[in-house]
C-alpha cells in the first residue's frame, strides 16, 4: 500500500498479486497483495476484489471465501486464515477478481490448505 497520495500515471500496470504463506498448525495465514485492480486511472471509490481458492481436492467449483477493498491506486492486502483440507497435497491456486469487471484478474499460488 502506498504511503502517501502521490501517482505517476506510468505506475499503473497489469494486475498482479503477491502471495506468501506462513504455515501454522492448522492450516496457514495467506498474505494477499494486489496491485493494478483499477481501469489504468486514480479511482475515488473503493473497489471490491474477490479472492477465489481453486485446485481444492475434492472440490469442481472454485472456494469464495474472502474478499477486500481497494484503494484510489486499485491496491489491497488481506490474510486469509486457511485451513487444512482433507487430502490436499501441493499448492492451490488463489485468484483475484475485481467484482464489477470480472476482466481485473490476478493469480497466485499457495500451499496452506496441505497439511499432509
Amino acid at each position: 500500500m502506498r504511503a502517501n497520495n502521490s501517482c505517476d500515471p506510468s505506475e499503473f500496470s497489469s494486475p498482479e498479486i503477491t502471495v506468501h504463506t506462513e504455515l501454522h498448525g492448522l492450516g496457514g495465514w495467506v498474505h494477499i497483495t494486489g496491485k493494478g485492480f483499477t481501469l489504468g486511472k486514480l479511482d475515488d471509490v473503493s473497489h471490491a476484489v474477490d479472492i477465489y481458492f481453486e485446485g481444492l481436492e475434492g472440490r469442481s467449483e472454485r472456494l469464495v471465501d474472502s474478499f477486500a477493498n481497494t484503494d484510489k491506486f486499485g491496491e489491497f492486502a488481506l490474510v486469509h486464515d486457511a485451513r487444512c483440507w482433507p487430502n490436499q497435497a501441493g499448492t492451490v491456486k488463489v485468484i483475484a477478481v475485481r467484482h464489477d469487471d470480472p476482466s481485473i484478474e490476478a493469480e497466485g499460488s499457495t500451499t496452506a490448505f496441505s497439511c499432509g
